[in-house]
């Protein structure tokens, strides 16, 4: 009798662990532009430099590299990311498509500095563990072309 009663205490804990994760998987963190968005998501992080660069050698002697760096694009992560185990990352880049699109929801389990562990949140690959490694991506849509070695996902 007493088994049963644990066993049953067991399942109700379980039941809240689920309820928990699912409540999880549909939050997010809303804010009007990225700047405030920065400001909430920055604790308990670590921190991980992206590498800018400009595509052309003379656009890269007129900007000071501090310049550079204070760029905040919209379709990319700021220079300074800051990244913590277990919120949730957007995918910035189409990686692996059906797998790995644009806006795909992932929650972080392991970081190095040049890969991240995620587990996939939402979707019909729900559970999956993705590897995201740094990339080089060039903006199309400055007034010079520049070039960021970083991690495709929004923090």
């Amino acid at each position: 009798r007493e088994r049963e009663r644990e066993r049953e205490r067991e399942r109700e804990r379980e039941r809240e662990r689920e309820k928990k994760r699912v409540r999880e998987r549909e939050k997010a963190i809303l804010a009007p532009r990225n700047e405030n968005f920065d400001k909430v998501n920055h604790r308990d992080a670590s921190a991980f430099v992206s590498i800018h660069t400009t595509v052309d050698e003379p656009v890269t002697l007129q900007y000071p590299v501090e310049f550079l760096n204070s760029l905040n694009l919209t379709e990319l992560p700021p220079h300074n990311s800051f990244v913590r185990k277990g919120p949730h990352i957007i995918l910035l880049k189409n990686l692996d498509p059906p797998r790995l699109w644009n806006g795909t929801k992932l929650t972080v389990a392991i970081m190095t500095s040049h890969v991240l562990e995620a587990t996939i949140v939402i979707g019909c690959r729900q559970g999956e563990i993705a590897y995201i490694t740094r990339m080089h991506l060039i903006t199309l849509n400055a007034p010079f072309q520049m070039k960021f070695l970083l991690f495709p996902v929004r923090f």
